[in-house]
């Protein structure tokens, strides 16, 4: 009778045994597979963290950035190889960016070194051939120092552009930003262009608000970049039409804009009457040095402005814009 109790009770203590071993293997495979997958995900996310640098990286040189180095330190060995390359191209980029650089540098100092030493014996030869016209000669002799005053002139005018665009398209002039009245400025040079527009056969087309409209400008620089609008269309606007110079407001920028039908046909491309010595004639029959739009886009840009031309057919419209501003206060 006792015996069979004990061999129940055995029995019992056997299964529980066993069904306690059970639980333990069970709960040690599940400990096990949670570890497993824990360590699966630190690695996931590790590996999706150092991937997003890397792309940070190609985002940062791609935008300019040539400077901008990924860390590769604890990277997985893929990854590291391509960080590595792309710091690779960042340091190629950027070298290339600093020869490009120098290279402008010293073509910016060759012209302005050039021009300024012939910028002596061309106002030697402007004031000589200035006095020439002035003396006794007889009318084939004035013909000729007539030409020799006209040319020299051009030759001193050139000479003065190119320095000009040099040091504007090199930053390196001085600018001095200030609420300028662009209304102010736009009818003081339509007041100085009306004649010579009429004289040329042009009808002058002027809407220049009478209130005045502030901007952030160095007044030297946007009154050089009006004239120059103003000068493009006297030399290149066909006989007989109208230039329009109008001046116009947004919630962001005040614009002054000529528009002009050219008397030649304008057979190139809008961006590239903004790159230096470019003109609509190829011939280069016009006088002017084709120097004016560069210079007028290098002056607004270093304003912060924005340089904008149309071509439409033969209709010309160039758009010079610079940021509003309040009204200068009263001391």
């Amino acid at each position: 009778m006792g015996g069979r109790v004990f061999g129940n009770s055995g029995r019992k203590s056997v299964f529980v045994f066993l069904v306690i071993q059970g639980k333990w293997s069970a709960l040690i495979g599940i400990m096990g597979l949670i570890s497993l997958n824990g360590w699966t995900f630190i690695r996931i996310f590790r590996i999706s963290k150092q991937a997003n640098e890397v792309k940070q990286g190609v985002l940062r040189i791609r935008s300019g950035d040539s400077n901008y180095r990924i860390f590769s330190a604890g990277m997985t060995e893929e990854l590291k190889l391509i960080a590595e390359t792309i710091n690779g191209i960042g340091d190629g980029i950027h070298a290339a960016v600093e020869k490009q650089m120098k290279s402008e540098r010293m073509k910016t100092e060759l012209i302005t070194n050039v021009s300024h030493d012939i910028k002596t014996p061309v106002t030697s030869i402007v004031s000589y051939a200035r006095l020439l016209c002035e003396t006794d000669l007889d009318q084939k002799q004035r013909e000729y120092a007539s030409v020799i005053d006209r040319q020299s002139m051009r030759l001193k005018k050139l000479t003065e552009d190119i320095v000009e665009a040099s040091k504007a398209s090199s930053g390196s002039l001085e600018v001095h930003l200030s609420p300028v009245d662009i209304c102010e400025l736009a009818r003081q040079a339509a007041g100085e262009y009306e004649e010579r527009f009429a004289k040329a056969d042009l009808e002058f087309v002027c809407v220049i608000p009478d209130e005045k409209r502030y901007v952030m400008a160095d007044g030297r620089y946007l009154w050089r970049v009006i004239d120059n609008l103003l000068a493009n269309a006297f030399k290149y606007s066909a006989k007989g039409t109208r230039v329009y110079f109008l001046e116009t407001s947004d919630t962001e920028y005040e614009s002054i804009s000529v528009k002009n039908i050219s008397k030649k046909m304008l057979n190139i491309p809008a961006e590239e009457l903004l790159e230096r010595f470019a003109r609509g004639d190829e011939s280069r029959n016009e006088e002017g040095s084709g120097l004016g739009l560069s210079i007028a886009k290098s002056l607004t840009e270093l304003q912060h402005g924005k340089l904008n031309l149309m071509i439409d057919g033969d209709l010309f419209k160039a758009t010079a814009s610079f940021q509003t501003t309040e009204a200068p206060t009263q001391d």
